[in-house]
């Protein structure tokens, strides 16, 4: 029964630390890699070994799955994932559509400038967050971080802020995750989003326009 308690106190922090890794390497300058298997959950303790059998017509239903409920509802489809992360669906959504994004906006991640974001604010090392930019085309990448450490969960960072440049500070941006259009706020005079706007219904925040 201890062994089960510990589980279940370090399993979330696990799964919202991998989402946010994977958010990164979807969004990073560079190649995404993606260990094929390692779509869902996988709990090796060493580099998955890609000979390994993978079930791909159950990922691939899963994602059939996933696309149907997206056109009913991101928001709602996002919230259920957030709910219940056991299965593993919220990591195959957020890579299918971290992928959707590079195809849809190729010059910004093969050529586009990298620029991190300084998070600051009440909680601000709970938060990591980086633009890519080419022209006057967008995408801002936010995760938490430390998140066991986070007494609450994400509405204890009401007060920590992604600032973001004044280019941004009158525009709508879209999250590819939820279908939520954001609008930047303001904090000490800078254009920002709160770090509790970001993560209101999904985990991570994928903002393009």
């Amino acid at each position: 029964e201890s062994v089960f308690a510990f589980k279940r106190r370090i399993e979330r922090p696990g799964q919202i630390n991998s989402l946010g890794q994977t958010l990164l390497k979807l969004t990073s300058p560079g190649t995404t890699d993606i260990y094929q298997g390692c779509e869902l959950w996988d709990l090796s303790l060493v580099d998955p070994d890609n000979r390994r059998p993978v079930d791909f017509v159950e990922r691939e239903r899963m994602l059939d799955a996933l696309e149907v409920e997206a056109r009913a509802g991101r928001e709602a489809l996002c919230k259920t994932l957030a709910g219940d992360m056991s299965d593993g669906r919220i990591k195959l959504y957020a890579i299918a559509e971290g992928l959707r994004l590079r195809q849809a906006m190729p010059d910004v991640f093969q050529g586009g400038a990298y620029l991190p974001l300084e998070i600051g604010g009440e909680g601000q090392r709970h938060g990591i967050a980086f633009a890519r930019r080419q022209g006057d085309r967008w995408v801002i990448a936010a995760a938490p971080r430390l998140v066991a450490n986070l007494p609450g969960g994400f509405a204890a960072l009401a007060n920590a802020f992604v600032y973001v440049p004044t280019e941004l500070a009158n525009l709508e941006l879209t999250d590819a995750f939820s279908g939520r259009r954001l609008r930047p706020t303001r904090a000490g005079g800078r254009p920002a989003y709160k770090l509790s706007d970001l993560f209101e219904v999904f985990p991570l925040a994928l903002l393009h326009r």
